[in-house]
């Protein structure tokens, strides 16, 4: 047994001195391949991680604001059906605010973009004017009840702690 165990080492030995730069790539591939994954992922999660960054900042500079000013961040909204958007000839299923900053002067929308170098050469990415103008039909719609028919499916936002105190007026009947 001790001499079967010796033999392989030696052989081990022998292809490592003969075939130096094989034997490391073939020992070091399981680790390189599980790094490369590892970076991959990285790679994938750092849009996402630089994208709250920067929403994190805008909410910090808007919580500087009067108590007059509500903020609703990540404000989704789910329609069923879709409307039909003939400005981009395409059908809305969903919206997705980054803020709304309800004001005494109106209504905000506000998309935050934090990109780099990379970002800005990425042609996939969705202007974030073509967003804003997407989301204002929508909201614009909604609030002017063209949309009251639809299924408005709202129970998946998340609306923070701070509620939004809404003034009746006295009606005139």
């Amino acid at each position: 047994m001790l001499v079967d165990i010796r033999q392989g080492k030696y052989n081990r030995f022998q292809f490592i001195t003969s075939h130096f730069n094989i034997a490391v790539e073939q020992s070091s591939h399981t680790s390189l391949s599980e790094i490369e994954r590892k970076k991959s992922v990285i790679d994938k999660l750092n849009s996402f991680i630089y994208g709250a960054l920067g929403e994190q900042k805008v909410v910090k500079t808007i919580e500087a604001l009067s108590d007059e000013y509500h903020l609703i961040n990540d404000f989704k909204i789910y329609l069923s059906p879709a409307i039909y958007n003939s400005h981009e000839n395409d059908y809305i299923k969903s919206i997705q605010i980054d803020h709304l900053l309800v004001a005494p002067s109106g209504i905000f929308l506000i998309e935050t973009k934090n990109w780099n170098e990379k970002s800005l050469g990425n042609l996939n990415l969705r202007s974030p004017v073509q967003q804003i103008k997407r989301t204002n039909f929508i909201l614009f719609k909604l609030l002017n009840n063209e949309i009251s028919n639809y299924h408005l499916r709202l129970f998946k936002h998340h609306w923070g702690d701070k509620k939004i105190s809404i003034k009746k007026t006295p009606s005139l009947c």
